[in-house]
Parts: C-alpha cells; sequence; structure tokens
C-alpha cells in the first residue's frame, strides 16, 4: 500500500491507494461508499461536499457535516479511528469526539432517522451488483 499525500485537492491526503488492481480489494468499494456518504451528508446539510475536506473548522454546519461522516465512516465502514483521522486530517481524538457525539445525538428521533437513512441508502446502493445479460433480446 502506498499514501497518497500529494498536493492535489481532488483526492484528501491520506488515503490509502491499493497496488493491486480495484477490483482484488475491498478498498474501491469502502472510498465508493466514504464519497457517497460525504455527498448525502453535505446534500442534507446543504453544504458542497468539499467543505467536509477543510483544514480548518470552516463554518459550524461544516463541522456538524465533517462529525457525521467521520461518525459513520467509523461505524458504518468500520474505519478504525486512525485511519478516518487520516483522511479528513485530523487526530483520531477528534474523530472520537465526533463519535461519542453523534452516538449520543442518536438518542434523538430525527438525528438517528436522518442518519439511519444515509447508512440504509449507502449501503443499499453498494449491494447493486450489474447483469451483464440485462436488456439482451432473446
Amino acid at each position: 500500500m502506498e499514501r497518497f499525500e500529494g498536493g492535489d485537492r481532488s483526492q484528501p491526503a491520506g488515503i490509502l491507494r491499493s497496488r493491486r488492481h480495484p477490483a482484488s480489494c475491498g478498498d474501491h468499494l469502502v472510498r465508493a461508499r466514504l464519497v457517497m456518504t460525504e455527498g448525502l451528508i453535505a446534500e442534507g446539510l446543504g453544504i458542497s461536499p468539499d467543505e467536509i475536506h477543510h483544514s480548518t473548522r470552516g463554518r459550524a454546519r461544516s463541522a456538524e457535516a465533517r462529525q457525521m461522516v467521520m461518525y459513520l465512516a467509523h461505524v458504518m465502514l468500520g474505519l478504525s479511528l486512525c485511519e478516518v483521522g487520516r483522511r479528513y486530517r485530523r487526530d483520531r481524538s477528534t474523530v472520537a469526539h465526533a463519535c461519542r457525539k453523534w452516538e449520543d445525538r442518536r438518542d434523538d428521533p430525527y438525528c438517528d432517522t436522518f442518519l439511519t437513512e444515509v447508512e440504509q441508502i449507502v449501503m443499499g446502493a453498494c449491494r447493486l451488483r450489474f447483469n451483464p445479460t440485462c436488456g439482451d433480446k432473446r
């Protein structure tokens, strides 16, 4: 595995890239799920997905979105606190704080419903499989 730390802002620093073909490992699926999660949460909070990756805290709404994404990356996708921290350029203790905060906020039915819907969409969409014979006339 090699770590991407380039100056290109299109990909966050700290993403692990496999030297193997993506089809031979689950890394591509985790990345796809993270991007989907970021997009859904950004849309739900009315911000740009790019704001989730700001190196500074940013607006309160951006920080809240980042915390939600970090929480879901850990609990839904099973990434370690360190892996999540690397992706979002935060210390693992910051990720742990976000996880505690959003775990507690799930007691609020509105927050729990929103996070549950994001989880269902992301995990459901990633189970889709293309059938190459789809549409063939026999």
